[in-house]
């Protein structure tokens, strides 16, 4: 169930600044950065245990890998394309990341 405020709470609330809003491009390159970090560290003992402990690679481990190299180099330069073009919603754009 979703709460929607009362309308005196929605008055009170500050008026939106579409003009000039704050933005917040480092911390996400910090958080997105982390969160990589791990993903990496992961991936590799997956890799390792599955390689050198179990000795099998399966379909599972190409896929896995093939996921994690679109999203952490194709995938990121193409929304950093995007997400710099001139003339475009910056809300828009972030809501698709």
């Amino acid at each position: 169930m979703v709460y929607t405020p009362p309308s005196q709470q929605l008055r009170q609330w500050p008026t939106p600044n579409y003009v000039d809003p704050e933005r917040r491009g480092p911390e996400l390159i910090v958080v997105n950065s982390i969160f990589l970090a791990f993903a990496t560290v992961f991936i590799a003992l997956r890799l390792y245990t599955r390689l050198f402990v179990r000795k099998w690679f399966g379909i599972d481990d190409i896929f896995i890998l093939l996921a994690y190299v679109y999203l952490s180099t194709v995938h990121r330069e193409h929304e950093h394309k995007k997400l710099t073009q001139p003339g475009r919603d910056d809300s828009i754009q972030w809501s698709h990341c």
